[in-house]
């Protein structure tokens, strides 16, 4: 399958950018099915088993909707019950809904690696903001329900820059916006980061697996592998800002190995390089210091690499 990517052009705050457009593919299909039958195995346990979300919510639906069962570990579906999935589709995770569309893997170029939340918040602030991803699911993975160990995944839109756009230590700079934190399994989490997948030697392992979660054709799961490829290269040519406003108007702690520099960037050595960034849309302090910073979307595209971004600051206690 050769797919022709699009894109579409974005104006924020007068500043032109280029988003990618999937209507045209097959990630804009929705994929139905009507019984648990149908669902893929994966998303089953050794006993055959499919976990919900919100356990305690599903608790209350287990006498009313067939095949809900519930035990001393969980609320779960037994698969061979050959369940409706209608009655129950707010507890169901989200690759055994009726309908889903594929998320695409996370292309997240070099330019911009270590640059999550995850490696610039302190753990106080990173694991708040983690456990409210949690507490939404009932501490279950949001694609397969799987209820051990969770990562919370950064789902990410990338605005790429017009050719008139802001310079960055050399480069076009591009705004890498949040759009929201997922909790999720290890195994589903790996879907996000074919990269390192296949550092682990687990690609093909975890290309099947997100076959299996958005029922894909094997046709589209080498196209799904050839635009995450795409994305990544061409993402790799520009710097990104991090537009964090998703995450609300709390307070975000910066650890202190992130070196601010005057026009309101953030770098530090990882072991892999050097990471550098802006954050946006969201109050930060770096961890010590006293004054805070808040830099909107409209101050950074006003300003450039060799000017002071205008801030707003204050003082917390």
């Amino acid at each position: 399958m050769t797919l022709t990517r699009k894109f579409r052009t974005v104006v924020i705050e007068g500043c032109d950018f280029e988003v990618r457009d999937d209507s045209g593919t097959f990630l804009s299909q929705l994929r139905g099915i009507c019984t648990i039958s149908e669902l893929s195995k994966v998303l089953f346990d050794s006993r055959n088993r499919l976990f919900l979300l919100k356990q305690q919510e599903a608790r209350q639906c287990a006498n009313a909707a067939a095949g809900v069962l519930v035990e001393e570990d969980g609320v779960f579906l037994f698969g061979e019950s050959g369940a409706d999935l209608p009655p129950i589709e707010d507890f169901l995770p989200y690759a055994a809904k009726r309908s889903v569309r594929p998320f695409l893997a996370d292309s997240i170029p070099e330019t911009s690696w270590g640059s999550s939340l995850s490696n610039l918040l302190t753990w106080p602030c990173w694991n708040r903001l983690r456990q409210s991803a949690f507490v939404a699911t009932g501490h279950r993975c949001l694609l397969c329900g799987a209820g051990e160990k969770l990562d919370c995944h950064e789902i990410w839109k990338y605005y790429e820059p017009s050719e008139h756009g802001q310079l960055h230590r050399g480069a076009l700079c591009g705004v890498q916006r949040l759009v929201k934190l997922i909790p999720v399994c290890p195994d589903c989490h790996e879907t996000f980061h074919l990269g390192l997948a296949r550092i682990r030697g687990r690609l093909d392992i975890t290309l099947e697996r997100i076959a299996a979660l958005y029922r894909l054709s094997d046709d589209e799961r080498d196209a799904y592998l050839a635009m995450v490829k795409e994305d990544w290269y061409r993402r790799n040519e520009f710097s990104w800002a991090l537009d964090v406003s998703a995450v609300g108007a709390s307070l975000l702690e910066i650890k202190p190995e992130w070196k601010l520099h005057p026009d309101g960037s953030l770098s530090a050595k990882q072991k892999y390089g050097t990471s550098h960034t802006f954050v946006l849309g969201a109050p930060w302090r770096r961890k010590g210091d006293r004054e805070e910073r808040l830099i909107s979307i409209e101050a950074f595209l006003r300003g450039s690499a060799h000017q002071k971004i205008p801030s707003t600051h204050g003082h917390r206690d």
